[in-house]
């Protein structure tokens, strides 16, 4: 669980899991452009959080940020070469993004909180989109079937 571990460390760190402040103290730049009709929710390059002019919702965009600030953690000095790794690769550390995005901005420290929520509650609990919530669900639902409470 690099993803969740990253996560914890930064809000210990940080002392909070603000992701504005984390962001510009990490010396982050986060620009707006047209992505031309091209899927993408964001992309990270070089210290720069690239996101498209117009998201769907706030917790599109918080969610979007997250999972670029942990590939900013995670993945540094690789960015340039995923274009030309396979597929394997390239999912791994999409995957590692999200689960940072998702321990980020749902800490262990809520846990409990997620109890019987169900994903479309966790996202306006804590202003996530559909996928960060569903990561979070996921985990406590393993975790709670693991402890015989489900």
């Amino acid at each position: 669980m690099l993803g969740r571990d990253k996560a914890t460390e930064i809000i210990r760190q940080y002392g909070s899991n603000d992701l504005y402040e984390v962001i510009q103290t990490e010396g982050l730049a986060i620009v707006r452009l047209d992505f031309g009709g091209a899927r993408f929710r964001e992309f990270y390059v070089d210290g720069v959080i690239f996101l498209p002019l117009d998201t769907e919702s706030e917790a599109e965009e918080r969610s979007s940020m997250a999972h670029a600030l942990g590939h900013h953690l995670l993945h540094i000095g690789n960015q340039v070469w995923m274009r030309g790794l396979g597929s394997m690769w390239s999912w791994k550390q999409e995957r590692q993004a999200e689960e940072f995005a998702a321990w980020f901005l749902i800490p262990e420290t809520e846990q409990a909180s997620l109890e019987g929520l169900s994903t479309p509650e966790i996202c306006d609990a804590y202003n996530v989109d559909v996928r960060i919530a569903e990561v979070r669900a996921g985990e406590w639902r393993r975790s709670a079937t693991q402890k015989g409470a489900v």
